[in-house]
């Protein structure tokens, strides 16, 4: 889903792990992008279609 935007809420305990993402995004063939926002962060992700089901 193209733009798809994902929010975690951290007063829920919603966490993503980023260190852990962004070792794994490589391995798929994609790339992280993180730049700050005032105020916040914008995180992109983008993977090739069909990267998942190279995933073991």
């Amino acid at each position: 889903m193209p733009g798809a935007e994902v929010t975690a809420d951290p007063g829920q305990g919603g966490r993503f792990g980023l260190f852990s993402v962004r070792e794994r995004i490589p391995l798929l063939g994609g790339r992280l992008d993180i730049a700050p926002l005032a105020p916040g962060s914008r995180v992109t992700i983008c993977l090739p279609q069909g990267s998942a089901s190279r995933v073991s």
